[in-house]
C-alpha cells in the first residue's frame, strides 16, 4: 500500500498529464456541485439568469467529465485505439464548447442590462475576488504551459479552463457592481457592456480556434498514415 502511495507522488511529480488529468477530473466534480446549485436556484427562483448559468456548468461539466474519463479509459489501450478514441472525444468536446459559449450569451446580456436576481454581500463578494485571483494565476500558467503537452485533449483542457477563468472573472465584475452600485445603477452600463463584450468574443474565439485544431489533428494523422 505504502508502494502505491508513493508511486502516486512520484506521477505527480513527474507527469505533467497525470497531474492534469487529476485536476480535471476534481474540476468535473466541483462543476457538477456548481451546476446542481444553479440549476436548484433556478428552478427555486424561477430564474433565467440562474438557469443559463446552471445550463453553462452542465456542459462544462460533461466537457471535463468525458475529457477526464477518456484520458483514464485510454491508458489501457493500444495507441492507435487511444488516437481515435481522442479523436472523437475532442471533436464531441469542441462542439458542446461552441454551444457552451453561446448559451452564454443569456447570462451575460441579462448581467450587462441588469436584469439578473441576485444579491452578494460585501464578506462573500471579497471571498469571490480571492478564489477568482487564484484561479486566474494558475490558470493562465497552465495555459501557457500548454504547448508542452503533445496530449490535444488536455490541450484542449487548458483552453476550456481559461474560458471558465473569463466567465468567473465576468461574475466577480457582476458581484462588485452589485456590492458597491446595487441592482440598478446604470452608471456602470458602459463598463459592463464593454467588458462583457471583449470577453465574449475572446471566449467564442477560443471556442472556433478549438474546432480549428481538429482539423490540424487529422491533417497530422494523414501525414502520419502516409509516412507509413
Amino acid at each position: 500500500m505504502d508502494k502505491f502511495y508513493v508511486d502516486i507522488v512520484q506521477k505527480w511529480k513527474n507527469d505533467y498529464e497525470f497531474r492534469m488529468t487529476v485536476k480535471t477530473a476534481i474540476n468535473f466534480v466541483v462543476t457538477v456541485i456548481f451546476a446542481l446549485f444553479n440549476v436548484a436556484l433556478s428552478i427555486y427562483y424561477r430564474s433565467a439568469w440562474y438557469g443559463g448559468i446552471g445550463v453553462y456548468y452542465v456542459l462544462l461539466a460533461l466537457i471535463r467529465g468525458s475529457v477526464a474519463l477518456v484520458e483514464i479509459k485510454s491508458r489501457k489501450m493500444e495507441e492507435k485505439q487511444q488516437n481515435e478514441l481522442k479523436k472523437k472525444t475532442f471533436l464531441g468536446t469542441s462542439v458542446l464548447l461552441f454551444i457552451m459559449n453561446i448559451v452564454l450569451i443569456v447570462p451575460v446580456t441579462m448581467m450587462v442590462f441588469f436584469q439578473r436576481e441576485i444579491k452578494f454581500d460585501l464578506f462573500l463578494s471579497i471571498g469571490m475576488a480571492a478564489y477568482t485571483v487564484c484561479k486566474a494565476v494558475t490558470t493562465s500558467i497552465n495555459f501557457a504551459k500548454r504547448n508542452r503537452l503533445d496530449n490535444f485533449l488536455l490541450k484542449e483542457i487548458s483552453v476550456i479552463n481559461f474560458i471558465d477563468m473569463l466567465v468567473s472573472i465576468l461574475l466577480l465584475q457582476n458581484a462588485l457592481i452589485v456590492v458597491n452600485s446595487g441592482n440598478e445603477n446604470h452608471e456602470m452600463f458602459l463598463l459592463s457592456a464593454v467588458v462583457s463584450a471583449i470577453f465574449m468574443v475572446l471566449a467564442v474565439g477560443l471556442s472556433i480556434y478549438n474546432l480549428v485544431g481538429y482539423k490540424k489533428i487529422g491533417e497530422n494523422d494523414s501525414e502520419v498514415n502516409n509516412i507509413d
